[in-house]
């Protein structure tokens, strides 16, 4: 497979052929190996997005709360991103998108995607707390079944797509 050059990644709207990345650097590092053109970008909006919040006071008793998802959040999320991605040796990619990857044909939900990913990432990786480097190439594997035409997917190796 060949990598995601985010400068080449088409712009689009959310929609059921895609599957949204997890806001954090594993999901990243997923849609960096799985190729340019198996990856999309939607313009980032946290316009009325949320953060379940809980505060505990001195005598234990826990206060919890809804507040807005801040300038100084999206900040935060960003640049833990790029600590994970630079830190495998992947490039960064540019702020202001939201990256979605092509859903491979035949999953229903993010879930079927997600989660076996994160179970194979798991299996490949010997250490249990790995540096982000050692995720690089237990991604490549992981995504091979659903890059190489593997079960019934659209993803393929190489960058092309059968359906979006």
């Amino acid at each position: 497979m060949e990598p995601t050059d985010w400068e080449q990644v088409s712009e689009t709207r959310a929609g059921p052929g895609r599957l949204p990345t997890i806001v954090d650097g594993g999901s990243m590092l997923a849609a960096w190996v799985v190729g340019t053109a198996n990856v999309r970008r939607v313009p980032v909006d946290d316009t009325g997005r949320t953060l379940p919040v809980r505060r505990h006071d001195r005598t234990g008793v826990v206060a919890a709360e809804v507040v807005a998802f801040t300038a100084a959040d999206r900040q935060i999320v960003e640049e833990s991103i790029e600590d994970f991605v630079q830190a495998a040796g992947a490039p960064v990619r540019p702020r202001g998108w939201s990256w979605w990857i092509c859903r491979p044909v035949g999953l229903e939900d993010d879930r079927q995607f997600w989660s076996p990913l994160d179970r194979r990432v798991d299996r490949r990786i010997a250490s249990p707390v790995p540096h982000p480097a050692e995720c690089v190439s237990a991604m490549h594997s992981a995504l091979a079944p659903f890059c190489s035409g593997h079960r019934t997917n659209g993803l393929r190796a190489g960058g092309s797509r059968t359906a979006v």
